[in-house]
Parts: C-alpha cells; structure tokens; sequence
C-alpha cells in the first residue's frame, strides 16, 4: 500500500499518544510506503514553531531530527503539478503529492480534505479509518 500522511497525522504521531500513532507505527512496520513531499516537510517545521510546540521543549535541534526521522522513514515526492482543488492552498500540496505518489491513500485529520472522499484515484481517509483498515 503507498501512503501518504498530511502533516497533521506526522504531528499527532510524533507528539500524542493515540491513532494517528498507532496508524504510523503499524504502516511503517508493515509492508507499506510512506511518501511526503518536502512541502508537507515545510508545513511540519512552521507547525512546530508554534507557541504550543515551542513551549514544550522543542528545540530547532529537536525539530530538525523529527524532520531527518521522517525523510529516512519515507520517500520524497516532489509534485510537478499543483492541482487547485482545494480552499487551503497547503491541502492543494497534499494532493499533488498523493497523486504524484500514485497513492492508494491520503491520511489526513483535515476535514476540508476528507470531504473530498477521493482524489483521482485517491482515497481521502482518517487515521481512524486507515488504522481499521491497514493490514
């Protein structure tokens, strides 16, 4: 299966405990591809320089061995297309990695995506309902 994980899914993983977690950990033990685009990389570094992350030990040194840990876990796909689908020009982004990844799914927590339902052939998908489903 080849994933692709919004940043909110690699923030949730990373500092919560919970499904988007428990989905990573079991998509990166099995037999399934991760992809991510530096793009979604780049709305993970401005996510944690957030007030909340900041104040919760989250030094640049941190932050950029959670950026490395997740380009060694994945592969990078830089899209040559962005499509204008969606209002949130970064949920485009997302989208344009999926479908340059030829993925079967988009795992996101962001409601203006997983309204879509399905992106060419795409599947839009929580982490709570990729977590049911993963094999």
């Amino acid at each position: 299966m080849r994933i692709v994980p919004d940043s909110n899914v690699l923030i949730s993983a990373f500092f919560f405990k919970g499904v988007p977690k428990q989905f990573m950990e079991k998509a990166i033990r099995g037999r399934h591809r991760i992809f991510i685009s530096n793009a979604i990389l780049d709305e993970l570094r401005s996510t944690m320089q957030k007030p909340y992350f900041r104040k919760r030990m989250i030094s640049q040194n941190v932050q950029e061995e959670i950026i490395a840990d997740y380009r060694r876990m994945a592969t990078i796909i830089d899209p040559a297309s962005i499509p204008s689908v969606c209002r949130d020009p970064k949920d485009n982004m997302v989208l344009a990695c999926a479908v340059e990844a030829k993925a079967d799914w988009l795992v996101t927590g962001d409601g203006d995506l997983q309204v879509l339902g399905w992106y060419g052939s795409v599947k839009i998908i929580s982490p709570a309902d990729a977590l049911a489903r993963i094999s």
